[in-house]
């Protein structure tokens, strides 16, 4: 298999002579930045069309995506005007001054074409305006996006595509702010050093007004576009930390030092950085865990049991330790050897505990970097081992059906989300018909939506060859002489026909909360049968008289050269926290692999070692290096994307600012210590700083105040809660060092750097940032309010965060000070979330309901608190696109019951727009 390429076509259609000033150059100028940036972004081909014509078109798109290998990325990019046609069509006119007919792509045939294509990467962008919708203004454009007919006219997986919002004249054209993106000024989240289409479907977001911004009409997995440049940006240590050398040119080296066999790579892990293909696959993996764990902690696994290289993105407290003992117990349970690898000898050792203690049984072998051979139980008769070879045969079978329930229950889900997005897409397209003045209640009481359909089609017939039925078709058509009616009678139609459909099979499916609950049920039972067969296979392998066993073995990464270098000594390599290890430490272990895991956290800072005799420096990360080779070879990385640790408040403002929000929180606030009703907290301190002599600087005042704030946490913490003081300045730290010195406390107080933090994480942080009033060092400003220096201090802090400074200050910067200061105010860091339905609020106004929008509840933000007459009720509104989003929705509405005792309601996007009297009363009767 040839490397990826990535390859681009970009179509420009002018608008015809004679129309408005300017828009034939505006979309030459798109088509040559976008151009200019894919160049640069070193895609091996970009062409350029301008008006081609249908023809010409219909032969290039053909050509460009026929030619292609699955693993390689291709990029369309349309420039001009997508128009709906009296059929209904949704089509592409490709010349100025043709007739549409002559000169038009239909969408549909393109996509057509995408699916036919052996790439599986593929995106689309539509930096298009549209005509031909019912909510058209006096320039012949919509001021929405389709989404409904740009979803019809792009229904196949694996298709990812961007609209431009049509119609607002102040908003940016999307090929200027992918350009921008492409450039590097979109962060790069998952540290594969590679922006792509998730790292891009961010960056719009946050840099495009929430009305009229592009919208991602489908999604596929992330499409890595464009190598992350070096230099400042947003993205914390995704910039100027890059990915260093390529590790594929460190393997010479290292098979001479470590004396590694070249010619046995194929057999091990180090396959996985080149373009081999992957193996045949064998039967899908049944993922094995004794411990609840989410969704993707299951894909991770699956991929971990099938896939050379598997490289896991997560963040402090997703759950990487859960997700290495499943991992191990998937592959103990499947015969296998599994060599676990921490960044330190005391990580190694705690997942020795874990793994040995999880279960009740200790069925697993822990060695260290010299093996240790099992004993094998005491001899047992022919009659017992068939007894306990029953036993395990019984215990696989439940485990299997289990895990068949779950799969079930999920595509289950699967089928309600994607019934309901259709809906709110209907919704909001039969919204605008009636915006428009039509009411297709009305219209359709007499006779169904596919009657009115198919006289309409019959009416509009060019050359009828039965005039008689045209023209009784025209009678029951009352308003058929304007042929413009007719075609919006047939659309009107067309969308009434589809939303009694969809609407039907709603109604008739079986209700979400018996699914979820069907689901819940399921993944208990796994979970049981997980350790029951676990357990069963232990005592089968303790009657074994050979005691072959298949051991987990836990090493540090600095003794993993005692190993023998044999290739393919484990079956499975477990690399724990890859980013505090270098890639010339970790490649020697992926000879002695079959298959390798590695989990690391995107946002982390390099590791630092030894460099050149000269004091620490930093080497490449073997995360990231890992996970950029896994990106270019065809793979992505795996995100865990649930938060079960810290206080909801602080887990949000990391998630928002070091993983651009794509986890779900879950965490039970009042089973922390600290204040679970203001887990982060600023006091305001506008002290004067002083620059000492080794150029550090120090604030006298906010020193003061953060030993009387340790005082009163000190009190008011429960005994064996942790303490932390940090400071970006090294003179900051030594005043409170002798400030904390005078003081008497029940406890240890820890006075680190903020990097320290990161590492070894403390119930409660206080931090103090020195910067205060007019201050010159305004370069310094900016580097204290990036997520890169912030990153250790959210992740550091489990229970309670609190900042002693010059608030105001702070909070004119920007960046994450003022976040954290508005989350102090507001009692959640979560960012504000889209606005509520329009008719939703109306009516609940209507029956004079007391509503707060956004309101933050124990560090978690609602949609809509409302008074009802039986006490206070939370609504969450479900906007989610998929299954997997629907899933972590119920999730955490079933956590929010938990913690907050209250009704708690997640009402569809579809019934806020079609039906919001009757959910207005649903929901002051707390039920929905």
């Amino acid at each position: 298999m040839r490397p990826r390429t990535r390859r681009a076509l970009l179509v420009a259609a002018t608008p015809a002579h004679g129309s408005a000033s300017g828009a034939e150059a505006g979309v030459r100028e798109e088509v040559e930045a976008l151009g200019s940036a894919l160049t640069d972004a070193a895609f091996d081909e970009v062409r350029a069309l301008d008006d081609p014509g249908r023809t010409r078109m219909l032969e290039e798109v053909r050509s460009f995506f026929a030619v292609a290998e699955p693993t390689d990325v291709l990029l369309l990019a349309l420039h001009g005007t997508v128009v709906r046609g009296s059929d209904g069509a949704v089509c592409f006119p490709t010349a100025p001054g043709r007739r549409f007919a002559s000169g038009a792509v239909r969408l549909d045939a393109v996509s057509e074409v995408i699916q036919s294509s052996p790439a599986r990467a593929t995106v689309v962008l539509l930096d298009c305006g549209y005509s031909g919708w019912f909510d058209d203004g006096p320039d012949g454009c919509t001021l929405t996006v389709p989404q409904l007919d740009l979803r019809r006219s792009f229904p196949g997986e694996g298709c990812t595509v961007f609209a431009a919002a049509g119609g607002h004249r102040g908003a940016e054209p999307l090929s200027l702010g992918v350009a921008r993106a492409l450039r590097g000024a979109a962060p790069d989240r998952d540290g594969d050093g590679w922006i792509d289409t998730a790292d891009l479907d961010e960056y719009l977001r946050r840099n495009s007004a929430a009305d009229h911004g592009p919208v991602l009409v489908t999604e596929a997995p992330p499409v890595p576009l464009a190598r992350r440049p070096c230099g400042p940006a947003s993205a914390g240590w995704s910039a100027g930390h890059e990915a260093g050398p390529d590790p594929r040119s460190l393997l010479t080296d290292l098979a001479e030092v470590e004396g590694l066999d070249v010619a046995r790579f194929g057999d091990t892990a180090l396959a996985s950085l080149t373009h081999v293909p992957e193996p045949g696959r064998a039967e899908p993996a049944i993922p094995v865990s004794a411990v609840p764990v989410s969704e993707a902690h299951h894909k991770a696994v699956e991929s971990a049991m099938t896939r050379r290289l598997t490289v896991v993105a997560a963040p402090p407290g997703n759950g990487a330790g859960t997700l290495a003992t499943a991992a191990a117990h998937t592959a103990v349970a499947s015969g296998q050897s599994v060599l676990f690898v921490a960044s330190d000898t005391a990580s190694a050792d705690a997942f020795t505990v874990d793994v040995r203690t999880e279960l009740e049984t200790a069925h697993l072998v822990a060695g260290g970097a010299v093996a240790v051979p099992a004993r094998g139980g005491a001899r047992s008769t022919l009659q017992e081992r068939r007894a306990l070879k029953e036993e395990e045969t019984e215990a696989r079978t439940a485990l299997y059906r289990d895990w068949a329930a779950v799969c079930v229950a999920r595509a289950a889900i699967d089928a309600i989300a994607r019934i309901e997005r259709d809906l709110a897409l209907l919704a909001e397209a039969r919204g605008q018909i009636i915006a428009a003045g039509w009411d297709p209640g009305a219209l359709f009481r007499g006779s169904s939506p596919q009657e009115w359909l198919r006289w309409g089609e019959q009416a509009a017939q060019r050359f009828p060859l039965r005039p008689l039925r045209r023209s009784g078709a025209w009678r029951r058509l009352a308003a058929a002489a304007d042929p413009a009616v007719l075609a919006r009678v047939c659309q009107i139609a067309r969308v009434e026909q589809e939303w009694r459909t969809v609407l039907d099979t709603r109604r008739r499916a079986t209700s979400l909360e018996e699914l979820y609950a069907d689901l819940v049920a399921a993944l208990e039972a796994h979970r049981r049968s997980s350790a029951a067969y676990l357990a069963a296979r232990a005592r089968a392998r303790g009657t074994d008289d050979t005691g072959a066993t298949a051991p987990v073995w836990a090493v540090a990464v600095g003794r993993a050269h005692e190993l023998p270098p044999r290739a393919g000594m484990f079956d499975l390599v477990i690399v724990d926290r890859a980013d505090r290890c270098g890639i010339g430490e970790v490649l020697p272990l992926l000879y002695r692999a079959r298959r390798a895991l590695v989990i690391g956290d995107p946002a982390a800072p390099p590791p630092v070692v030894g460099a050149n005799g000269r004091g620490p420096g930093t080497v490449p990360s073997a995360y990231r290096a890992l996970a950029r080779v896994r990106t270019e070879t065809g793979g992505r990385v795996l995100w865990l994307d649930e938060h079960d640790r810290c206080q909801p408040a602080i887990a949000a403002l990391a998630d928002r600012y070091c993983y651009g929000g794509r986890a779900t929180v879950l965490t039970d606030p009042w089973s922390l210590p600290g204040d679970a009703d203001r887990p982060v907290q600023w006091h305001d301190v506008t002290g004067e700083y002083e620059e000492e002599d080794g150029g550090s600087y120090v604030n006298r005042e906010e020193a003061h105040r953060v030993a009387a704030v340790l005082t009163a946490l000190d009190v008011r913490l429960p005994h064996g809660a942790t303490v932390g003081v940090t400071s970006p300045f090294s003179g900051q730290r030594d005043l409170l060092g002798r400030l904390t010195g005078r003081r008497r406390y029940s406890r240890r107080i820890r006075i680190d750097s903020p990097h320290a933090f990161g590492a070894q994480p403390c119930d409660a942080l206080v931090v103090s940032p020195v910067l205060s009033g007019s201050t010159p060092h305004r370069t310094v400003a900016r580097t204290l309010a990036g997520a890169q220096w912030w990153h250790p201090l959210l992740t550091g802090a489990i229970a309670q965060l609190v900042v002693v400074g010059d608030r105001r200050f702070w909070e004119e910067g920007g960046g994450v000070p003022a976040a954290v200061a508005e989350a102090a105010a507001t009692g959640t860091g979560e960012a504000d979330g889209p606005a509520v339905p329009r008719p939703l609020l109306q009516a609940l106004g209507d029956l004079s309901a007391e509503v707060e929008t956004g309101a933050a509840v124990a560090g978690y933000r609602v949609d809509l608190a409302v008074a009802a007459p039986g006490g206070r009720v939370l609504v969450l509104v479900d906007r989610t696109r998929d299954g997997r989003g629907l899933r972590r929705l119920l999730d955490r509405q079933q956590r929010l019951r938990e913690v907050t005792n209250l009704p708690v309601l997640r009402v569809p996007l579809w019934r806020c727009l079609h039906d919001p009297v009757d959910l207005a009363k649903e929901i002051l009767l707390g039920r929905a």
